[in-house]
């Protein structure tokens, strides 16, 4: 039996694998989101939920993508691997969107919570 051979066995349960983890990660965020929503009175402005699903969403696809990287030591033709590119750049990209959407909410978050405090008064100024 040759590596490829093995390979071409085993990488496709390994990345299998990989994938439900990634699926299960999208359901256990969506469920976590719709309790949030439920708690926060359906309030689909608040900023917490959006956070942790997107979290949830760019984790899994971290999964997804690791399970493409997997299949792709079993490509044998050029069609195969411009799939696959052209999946892992997308995944990419959705991933990338999903960390600037939680950066951009977090800092936008961390306005409104540093405009809603008075200042610091110094040890010195009360002396």
């Amino acid at each position: 039996m040759h590596v490829h051979d093995f390979l071409a066995f085993f990488i496709p349960y390994v990345a299998g694998t990989v994938e439900l983890i990634g699926l299960a990660i999208i359901t256990i965020g969506v469920v976590f989101a719709i309790y949030y929503l439920f708690k926060n009175h359906f309030d689909f402005n608040c900023r917490e939920v959006k956070i942790s699903l997107a979290q949830s969403l760019v984790l899994a696809l971290e999964f997804k993508l690791a399970a493409e990287i997997l299949y792709s030591v079993t490509i044998n033709t050029t069609e195969e691997l411009i799939k696959l590119a052209s999946i892992v750049l997308l995944r990419a990209f959705i991933t990338y969107q999903l960390h600037w959407e939680i950066k951009s909410s977090e800092t936008h978050e961390d306005q409104f919570v540093y405009a809603d405090k008075p200042p610091k008064k110094s040890a010195k100024s009360e002396e």
